[in-house]
């Protein structure tokens, strides 16, 4: 897949769009979330689609892309029940505690050996500390939690790069290879400051805008998260009549976060 920016003329501000155009099918080795989500992007524009176009439609295909990611942990042996469900579940606790506190007051003082307001306040106090912590509750497997400082060590690799030591490395594509992953774990700017000098040549899958005169990996990186952010805000755009759209892909329980991901090659 390509992503190509695309001017569009307005009454009084031109603005940019992005075409995904479909390249090819997809590489072997994706997986399952990996595959859905390009059947249901090209779904209603076999060769390519207008980012604009995902509004109002893609939002729909979010909740079955969610239980594919989440099911992927669950089959790999990162976790034994979905993240989500554990949340899910301490969070009910917790605020069905804290609702019990406002019925703590209509107790004898005596039979809860605390006063009515004391009750109240110990019953709400309880119920937001479950919840508070609801989030983090989700436990790994151990094979999870040996992936999970895995990522964490890749992810220090990716910050700490050093830029002669790059310069080194036989492999001259190993900037845009781990660029996904440094977008996942949101570190892509100092990835891309690592290769500034050295890079120099743009991504064939990335259509550079009009007015690129050289290439710059610090300059290519502000322009993709630009179109990666116009695409989810696109993707989880629903019609106000609907009350969807609203949540996203955080991980369950692993590092980094949002919707980005890598591997596989192709985009």
């Amino acid at each position: 897949m390509s992503i190509e920016p695309t001017t569009v003329d307005g009454l009084i501000f031109d603005s940019t769009d992005y075409y995904l155009k479909k390249v090819r099918g997809p590489d072997d080795g994706l997986d399952r979330f990996e595959n859905g989500l390009l059947t249901d992007l090209f779904a209603e524009g076999p060769s390519g689609i207008m980012v604009s176009d995902l509004k109002h439609k893609f939002y729909r295909k979010l909740d079955g892309l969610r239980n594919t990611v989440f099911d992927n942990l669950i089959s790999r042996g990162y976790f034994n029940t979905r993240p989500d469900r554990v949340r899910k579940v301490y969070l009910s606790v917790g605020i069905s505690v804290a609702v019990l506190g406002g019925f703590a007051g209509i107790f004898p003082g005596d039979l809860l050996s605390l006063s009515p307001l004391k009750s109240i306040a110990a019953f709400v106090v309880t119920g937001g500390i479950i919840a508070a912590f609801s989030r983090i509750m989700p436990a790994k497997t151990v094979k999870g939690a040996k992936i999970y400082q895995a990522c964490r060590g890749f992810e220090e690799f990716l910050t700490r790069a050093a830029k002669d030591r790059l310069e080194r490395m036989a492999d001259k594509k190993l900037f845009e290879k781990y660029l996904p992953y440094a977008i996942a774990l949101d570190v892509s700017d100092r990835w891309a400051k690592a290769f500034e000098g050295i890079y120099q040549e743009p991504p064939g899958w990335y259509v550079t805008p009009r007015g690129y005169v050289t290439f710059d990996t610090v300059s290519f990186n502000r322009s993709l998260e630009t179109s990666l952010s116009s695409m989810g805000q696109a993707m989880f755009t629903a019609p106000r009549s609907s009350g969807a759209g609203s949540g996203g892909f955080s991980g369950g329980g692993s590092s980094g976060g949002g919707f980005g991901g890598g591997g596989g090659g192709s985009w």
